[in-house]
């Protein structure tokens, strides 16, 4: 078989826009050229695709007279690639996992999100371990639960929606801070008046700035947070 009898498909609606609500916003490739083939496989690579969508993919053996139907096993996700702007939270704990969101952008829901957490020492800057979690596309951005960590860290997040094969990482870095438990140990002055202005000192162990840090008073029904 000659390789140009064989050709590969693709069609598939692009990213949506309020204008293309007479249906005429698709999309459609065709690859005929060079391909590997094998008894059971043939492996392709399509150049630029300015839209992002999902596509059916469809295979002909006969030059194009005839191609396989569409099914939902054999669609082909292509995405922009996203550009992370923050996370949320910063910070977490040793010892618990923590909900994760990173926003930014855009990020097409392929089905193969997922979230790289890379780690190192909070204070050699040793690199820990590098772990991959499933991720989810919300109209907030991407989330997932991150790993537990076993000691105080720098944590860095990148994603992917190709299941791991490209990760884009945010410029700078979108980084989470790892950190034990802080525990108060003691306070000074212990009283003062109600009309305010009083500066409180806390002491203990594994306080450390995170940049977002707060001290709750609660008395009954009242409370006062304090950032």
């Amino acid at each position: 078989m000659r390789p140009s009898d064989v050709k590969v498909k693709g069609s598939g609606d692009k990213t949506r826009k309020p204008e293309d609500a007479d249906g005429s916003n698709r999309d459609t490739f065709e690859y005929i050229g060079e391909l590997n083939i094998s008894d059971k496989t043939i492996a392709c690579s399509i150049g630029p695709i300015p839209a992002s969508g999902v596509f059916d993919v469809s295979l002909s053996l006969n030059g194009g007279r005839d191609y396989t139907a569409p099914s939902p096993s054999c669609r082909f996700a292509v995405y922009k690639p996203p550009v992370l702007s923050d996370v949320t939270p910063k910070n977490g704990v040793v010892g618990e996992s923590a909900s994760i969101l990173v926003t930014g952008g855009p990020f097409l829901d392929t089905g193969a999100a997922v979230m790289q957490f890379t780690s190192t020492d909070a204070h050699s800057g040793r690199l820990l371990k590098s772990e991959v979690v499933r991720a989810t596309v919300s109209s907030n951005g991407l989330c997932a639960k991150s790993p537990i960590f076993s000691n105080p860290a720098i944590v860095e997040i990148s994603v992917s929606l190709d299941d791991g094969v490209r990760f884009f990482s945010a410029w700078g870095g979108a980084k989470l801070m790892i950190h034990n438990p802080p525990v108060i140990s003691r306070f000074n002055p212990m009283c003062g008046p109600n009309t305010g202005n009083t500066e409180i000192i806390l002491s203990g162990s594994s306080i450390v700035d995170t940049g977002d840090y707060c001290v709750k008073f609660v008395c009954g029904t009242q409370e006062r947070i304090v950032r």
